[in-house]
C-alpha cells in the first residue's frame, strides 16, 4: 500500500487476517509480505504485535525472508513469510525448505525466438522505446554481454530512475506491472504474456 502500515487501507488486512484466525483457530497460518516488514523499523510494531497476538492465541511462530530464485523459479522475488502453528497441533519440529540447487531456466517459461536485428529489440511506443533503449545501453556499457540465449526483461509503465532490467531472471511482479503485462522481453521483441506471468509465479495457466 501507502507503507502507513495499519493506517494504511491494505495494511489493515493484517487485523482482519488476525481475527480470522483467533476466531477459526486454523491449525496453520502462513502470513506472506514485503521483506520491509523485518527490515524497516517503522513497521516494527505492527510485526511484534502480529506475533503477540498469535503467540497468546497458542501459536508457534517463525518468520523469514525467502527469496523465489532460492525455490526453483526464476523470479526475483524476495518475501518475509511468517508460519503460524497451533501448538496443541504439533507433531514435528517446523523446519523451512531448503534453497534448491537448480532454478528453472527463464526460457523455458518465456519461449520464442530471438529477434535477429537490433531495432527489433525496441517497442514501438515512444515512452517504452525510450525506456529500454537506455537499459540497452546500460548492458551496452557494462561490459558483460548477456550469454547467448538469455532473455533480457525490461520494466515498462514507469520513468527512467525506476526503470530497471534484469537477465537470466524475471524481476519482481507487482500487481501493477502485472495485471497490464508491463514487462517487455527484448531479445524477442515483446511484451510478457499473462499465461508467462502465471508460470513464473508456479501456476497452471
Amino acid at each position: 500500500g501507502s507503507q502507513l502500515g495499519l493506517g494504511d487501507s491494505k495494511g489493515r488486512l493484517w487485523a482482519h487476517s488476525l481475527a480470522y484466525v483467533v476466531e477459526c483457530a486454523p491449525k496453520v497460518a502462513v502470513f506472506e509480505c514485503a521483506p520491509t516488514m523485518t527490515t524497516w523499523a517503522k513497521f516494527k510494531p505492527v510485526l511484534d504485535g502480529c506475533v503477540d497476538v498469535l503467540q497468546r492465541h497458542g501459536y508457534f511462530v517463525d518468520m523469514r525472508v525467502i527469496d523465489t530464485m532460492q525455490h526453483g523459479l526464476p523470479q526475483r522475488r524476495s518475501r518475509t513469510y511468517i508460519v503460524a502453528i497451533l501448538r496443541s497441533s504439533i507433531r514435528r519440529k517446523f523446519k523451512w525448505p531448503e534453497p534448491l540447487a537448480d532454478t528453472v531456466p527463464l526460457s523455458t517459461l518465456v519461449q520464442g525466438t530471438a529477434v535477429s536485428r537490433p531495432e527489433d529489440m525496441l517497442p514501438g511506443n515512444p515512452t517504452d522505446r525510450a525506456l529500454v533503449q537506455n537499459e540497452l545501453a546500460k548492458i551496452a556499457t557494462s561490459g558483460t554481454l548477456p550469454p547467448t540465449g538469455s532473455r533480457i526483461i525490461v520494466e515498462l509503465g514507469c520513468t527512467a530512475p525506476w526503470c530497471q532490467h534484469t537477465i537470466g531472471k524475471f524481476p519482481t511482479i507487482t500487481a501493477t506491472r502485472g495485471s497490464a503485462c508491463d514487462y517487455w522481453i527484448a531479445d524477442l521483441g515483446r511484451r510478457v504474456t499473462l499465461p508467462e506471468l502465471m508460470r513464473l509465479q508456479g501456476l497452471n495457466p
